[in-house]
């Protein structure tokens, strides 16, 4: 495996040694020009490759899309099975496995597997029965690959999993993201003090404590449960600035179902299959008027609160109310990056510049060789996974990372 990596890390230091040319001046001169770079110029450029592909779609601000947000599995398979679902799953997913020890299954750390860049988790137990050779499985499929996947591709991927490797879904959540942002959270919140509500017994909220809570329905940082991560149905309601998301999640039995009344659907019908996932949301929970008709027993027969029913009919009744939620296609590699640049280059300029170019460069030079030595089979998987992203940028002429 070790064998990989100069000639990955050759390519990135000639990368690094082009972006660098112009900075071969004096050590002030040098910071001051570092200091330039990491202002508005790069911050508005790092995304700018994922953006320009998106912009010849840019749908409506006033808009809703509904799409699955996590998918898990579980069940018992053979060794060989076990690798044609990796195999499945990188093709799918386009991201490379490295395998892992000592992996959680259930309260233990008792399981083996495979793990990608984006945390997709394949964990199989180390014992197989007797009788059928087969090992206890566990498959788990994050948010973030799954947006970066298209919605046909997902409930591909799905259907296989549960009628080709008689799998059952374990754990599904369903996102709701209202760009209108019709929901206000104080309503929500009164609603939920008042006891106008049904579908869930204990509810919960936080607030961010660096956004406190106020009457504005924008307030940044503002989250509410509606039920419990025990319980087999919940949903959590949640401020993401740009969007409020409603998110339901779906545990053992009732996941199960779930997703078999999705995969029964056509994914080309749009139509059908987002409304089927927003109303499998808003059927989570219920916001009733108690005050209505205090004597009735039958909860059910109570009406809803009008701000609630008019939510519903927006998403559910509206004709084009609701769509698929596009695919989010910044590159893993970018994030990283953004991240670096913003995290860690500050700190990296000021202790090579104190060193003077030629001492600081130096010390770069260790400590690089010494993380290059250290490197376990995860990194090598990652180099991998980034060296295919950073040739994809370039090839669509994306130069955000120069």
């Amino acid at each position: 495996m070790h064998s990989r990596i100069p000639m990955v890390c050759e390519k990135q230091l000639k990368s690094q040694h082009n972006r660098n040319r112009t900075n071969q001046k004096s050590a002030s001169l040098w910071v001051k020009s570092a200091g330039r770079s990491n202002t508005q110029p790069n911050s508005q450029n790092s995304t700018k490759g994922a953006q320009d592909k998106a912009s010849t779609d840019e749908p409506k601000k006033d808009r809703r899309e509904a799409r699955p947000d996590w998918l898990s599995f579980a069940g018992c398979l053979t060794l060989l099975d076990i690798e044609a679902v990796r195999t499945l799953l990188e093709v799918s997913t386009k991201q490379v496995f490295a395998k892992r020890l000592n992996l959680r299954m259930g309260n233990k750390r008792c399981g083996t597997g495979y793990i990608s860049p984006g945390n997709i988790s394949i964990v199989f137990s180390k014992n197989r029965d007797e009788e059928t050779g087969k090992h206890r499985v566990q498959i788990s499929i994050p948010g973030e690959p799954l947006a970066a996947m298209e919605v046909t591709e997902v409930h591909a991927l799905a259907k296989t999993l549960k009628y080709v490797y008689k799998l059952k879904c374990s754990h599904i959540d369903i996102a709701l993201d209202d760009y209108g942002k019709h929901l206000s959270f104080p309503l929500i919140i009164a609603a939920l003090e008042a006891g106008n509500y049904r579908g869930f017994k204990k509810w919960n909220v936080h607030r961010s404590s660096d956004n406190p809570y106020s009457d504005d329905k924008t307030v940044r940082g503002m989250t509410v449960y509606n039920g419990t991560r025990n319980s087999d149905r919940h949903l959590c309601i949640y401020d993401r600035g740009e969007f409020i998301r409603l998110e339901a999640r779906f545990s053992n039995r009732v996941a199960d179902k779930v997703l078999m009344k999705w995969l029964a659907i056509d994914p080309e019908n749009e139509a059908k299959s987002t409304h089927y996932l927003a109303a499998s949301v808003l059927g989570t929970v219920d916001y009733i008027n108690r005050i209505s008709n205090p004597d009735e027993k039958n909860i059910k027969r109570l009406p809803r609160l009008k701000w609630w029913e008019d939510f519903r009919q927006l998403v559910l009744g509206g004709k084009n109310a609701i769509t698929h939620k596009r695919p989010y296609l910044k590159a893993r590699l970018v994030r990283s990056t953004n991240w670096q640049r913003k995290q860690v280059m500050r700190t990296l300029v000021v202790v090579i510049a104190s060193m003077g170019l030629e001492d600081g460069f130096d010390w770069f030079k260790k400590r690089f060789n010494e993380a290059k030595a250290s490197l376990k089979e995860w990194h090598h998987v990652l180099i991998e996974q980034f060296a295919s992203e950073y040739q994809q940028l370039r090839l669509s002429g994306d130069d955000s990372l120069l």
